[in-house]
């Protein structure tokens, strides 16, 4: 998918779904897509356990719902809106949301950053560097690889 569309049909909507909708969380939800699947993958080269254009491993998958969204009732009546569940529902869902329904992908993506310390940085090498450290945390993941990609993928995007 084109990074327009895939910024206008998931992480937008994601990002108001979770009450993140500011150019920051924009920026950085859009960089990490662009970083993590180049705006097409549902599963990872080589094989790997990351799943989703957000390249989320179940482990994280499960943790976020056990360590984190079973605290905060408005964040899972909002994943369980994009769910078609109740709101109310505290269960751990399949995995396989990830890679089929794209819109809970990137409010997933979101919950990541909301579990992570700190604000997202204004400028790009800060937001590069935040992914690395909050989002690829262990992972290969570099800040010019990050950089690089958001460059290749964000011009022409309107984030308005």
């Amino acid at each position: 998918m084109d990074p327009q569309s895939f910024l206008d049909d998931y992480i937008k909507p994601a990002a108001q779904a979770m009450g993140v909708d500011t150019l920051l969380h924009l920026q950085i939800g859009f960089g990490t897509v662009g970083q993590e699947s180049g705006f097409k993958d549902v599963t990872q080269d080589g094989g790997g356990p990351a799943l989703g254009p957000v390249q989320m491993e179940p482990g994280t998958h499960s943790s976020l719902w056990v360590n984190f969204i079973s605290y905060r009732s408005k964040i899972m009546a909002a994943l369980n809106e994009i769910l078609g569940r109740a709101p109310d529902d505290d269960s751990v869902p399949s995995v396989n949301n990830l890679m089929t329904n794209l819109a809970y992908a990137c409010a997933m993506m979101y919950v990541r950053y909301l579990d992570a310390p700190g604000a997202i940085p204004e400028d790009l090498q800060g937001q590069a560097y935040y992914y690395v450290v909050h989002y690829n945390a262990g992972g290969k993941a570099t800040t010019q690889e990050y950089v690089d990609n958001w460059n290749r993928f964000s011009s022409n995007v309107n984030f308005s």
